[in-house]
């Protein structure tokens, strides 16, 4: 098989995506790092982060690194999930990250390349999972998602 691979667990993400009335199919486009979210200047992305019922976490304020660039608050649902819904803001050309930021003091961080070269499949959906955190909440350790810390970006319907 060559390049071909999905940026999220296979049913989380599947699920989430034909509930938004689209046909997931993994990408075929790569970038230079493995794990990379790769997409075009105005490319549609959604990124779920789940926190769990019950959460304390009532917002997510989301940022489009390295330029910084704001991309909003986003409320977290009654069932501790929050969507983080953009489109790639206009930056050049090479490696940035998406970084989400809980009320509760936890910051993720998911890589994402921008090219030039035609990215044709779609919008993007990444699920944010423990594997992709960088700062831990403050007062106790936090997992969204249920990753186990590898490879993959955790399941945006919980554990």
């Amino acid at each position: 098989m060559g390049n071909a691979w999905q940026i999220t667990t296979r049913c989380g993400g599947q699920l989430l995506f034909e509930g938004l009335g689209h046909t997931p199919h993994p990408r075929s486009v790569v970038g230079p790092s493995g794990g990379q979210i790769v997409a075009n200047t105005a490319s549609h992305v959604w990124a779920g982060i789940v926190f769990g019922v019950g959460t304390a976490v009532k917002t997510v304020q989301a940022w489009f690194n390295s330029d910084p660039i704001d991309l909003g608050a986003f409320m977290v649902d009654d069932n501790g999930v929050a969507v983080v819904d953009f489109a790639v803001p206009n930056v050049a050309v090479g490696n940035h990250h998406l970084e989400v930021h809980g009320d509760d003091g936890s910051v993720y961080s998911v890589p994402i390349y921008v090219t030039d070269e035609p990215v044709e499949e779609g919008p993007v959906i990444v699920s944010i999972g423990g594997s992709s955190m960088i700062t831990p909440p403050t007062g106790g350790p936090g997992d969204p998602g249920g990753s186990s810390g590898s490879a993959d970006m955790g399941n945006i319907f919980g554990r």
